[in-house]
């Protein structure tokens, strides 16, 4: 193809974007402002240990797979994989209980029978429906361009969102469909996965905790960022150009053609293609030139998904209450849970909890990461310093003691890293410090939500949570794919 394509940011959308376009046979260069590649899917180490830094668990695995199959390689050359069961465990405090939740069928009756055996027909009906509506949605949207026309008014595109529930919330799906508060609570929390509220986002969302029972939970030895590993290692052995601590701060065009970037020390680089990994809203206020008059319309807080607040800790003590991937459900449950999108911090958190030692044993310790959803940085109801750092690890310490029925837990914490809304704005420009970008409300969805490219905008494409069809690593890996698809049919209308 002797076209070069220069692609900004290495985060999982712009290194695959990378690998599939080198793999198409064209000469790429990736460029990371940072001393590290990977973005929010990079790792934390210290003295020897090592935490996934944001991304842990690949909810839907078939992405991660179809990408190797894409580049003609084998993914389990590069990394060990295994199917784990239970595929997580929730803690209720309204009624002081926990659940294992398994994708065996007997275990899971029996899971369903304890919290409310008027649900079990219910939940099996979700599941069935869930794995039914996701491969007919993923097939027809999730892995497909919705840049033209044609696109969307594609006939089987109109007819498949017309018999689905898309109208509905989570909320409302689920009340009409279970029966057991406590069912409905930790479905709704999982749809938080993706960074929005359950109650003012789409019903396609509760596909996410349903869909792992049918396709089964993976994890990955040595994390997500060991996946991000095997695909350097690839991008390089193939002679892929990597240039890190390289901040492109503007796009250079030439008309309305995007013809290179220029760097933070002025250098500049020309390409044939550019494919940006960057934040769609911060590319639109700070990469673009300003005469191209493109505005930025995601500008408000509510445009946005919310942020997280991330602690990594090292316990010098065993904790077999926990699995690998856990949900604390505290009281007040639509209050907190609604708290980081009304702007406010939950005043009883409700936390994700992920313990890889559980399976990847590190002597007598174990690695936590607990995740508690926050506002973004567009609300300005909290300030992020040191006090309410403190203030949030006391709060979760004293969560996790009252549900794993563990007295002095900071006695054991050997070591602590914390991540805020501030480090996901200035390490990786996610605009707002926005975990998952552009939110997924109804009016981001599908054709709604930021494109690979831009309507009068030649050779700069885009990749990423802001772009269709959305965030989390695993529909990442899906607008990846659709931006090199695109680039390759405008090549070939060119021709």
């Amino acid at each position: 193809m002797n076209k070069n394509i220069l692609v900004v940011g290495s985060g999982i959308g712009g290194l695959s974007a990378a690998i599939r376009l080198q793999n198409e046979g064209y000469a790429v260069t990736l460029l990371e402002k940072n001393s590290f590649l990977g973005g929010k899917t990079s790792n934390l180490s210290c003295n020897g240990f090592k935490f996934d830094l944001c991304a842990t668990i690949p909810v839907i695995f078939d992405p991660y797979i179809e990408l190797f199959k894409d580049i003609n390689e084998n993914i389990h050359d590069y990394i060990d994989i295994s199917l784990i069961d239970p595929l997580y465990k929730v803690f209720f405090e309204n009624n002081n209980s926990n659940y294992i939740f398994s994708s065996c069928i007997p275990k899971l009756t029996e899971t369903i029978s304890n919290i409310d055996n008027r649900d079990f027909k219910n939940y099996l009906s979700l599941i069935s429906k869930s794995y039914i509506d996701f491969t007919e949605i993923n097939n027809v949207f999730l892995k497909v361009p919705l840049t033209t026309n044609k696109d969307i008014l594609k006939l089987k595109n109109i007819k498949t969102l017309i018999n689905k529930d898309l109208d509905s919330t989570c909320y409302e799906y689920l009340k009409d469909n279970l029966k057991s508060e406590l069912l409905i609570n930790s479905l709704l929390f999982q749809s938080m996965y993706m960074g929005v509220s359950p109650y003012n986002t789409s019903s396609l969302f509760t596909i996410l905790p349903l869909i792992n029972y049918s396709t089964g939970m993976f994890f990955i030895r040595g994390g997500i960022s060991s996946y991000i590993k095997s695909l350097v290692s690839i991008f390089k052995k193939r002679g892929g150009n990597i240039k890190i601590n390289s901040e492109v701060t503007k796009f250079i065009f030439n008309n309305r053609t995007c013809i290179g970037v220029l760097l933070k020390n002025n250098e500049q680089l020309f390409s044939d293609i550019v494919v940006c990994n960057a934040d769609v809203p911060y590319a639109l206020e700070n990469l673009l030139p300003k005469e191209l008059n493109i505005k930025n319309k995601y500008n408000s807080a509510n445009d946005f998904s919310c942020s997280s607040f991330i602690m990594h800790l090292v316990i010098d003590k065993r904790i077999p209450q926990l699995s690998i991937h856990n949900s604390i459900i505290s009281e007040n449950f639509k209050y907190n849970i609604e708290a980081p999108f009304n702007g406010y911090l939950q005043t009883n958190p409700h936390l994700y909890v992920y313990c890889p030692t559980r399976i990847n044993k590190t002597g007598n310790y174990e690695l936590i990461t607990i995740n508690l959803r926050v506002p973004n940085l567009l609300f300005n109801n909290v300030t992020w310093n040191n006090k309410t750092i403190y203030s949030l690890k006391n709060s979760i310490i004293n969560t996790l003691e009252k549900h794993l029925k563990i007295s002095n837990l900071q006695n054991y914490i050997k070591y602590e890293k914390y991540i805020t809304p501030l480090d996901f704005l200035n390490a990786f420009n996610s605009y707002a410090g926005a975990g998952y970008g552009i939110n997924h409300s109804f009016k981001n969805l599908l054709f709604f939500r930021p494109q690979c490219k831009i309507k009068g905008l030649n050779n700069l494409y885009f990749v990423g949570a802001s772009t269709h069809p959305g965030a989390g690593v695993s529909i990442v890996l899906n607008s990846s794919k659709i931006a090199v698809s695109t680039i390759n049919e405008d090549i070939k209308k060119q021709q």
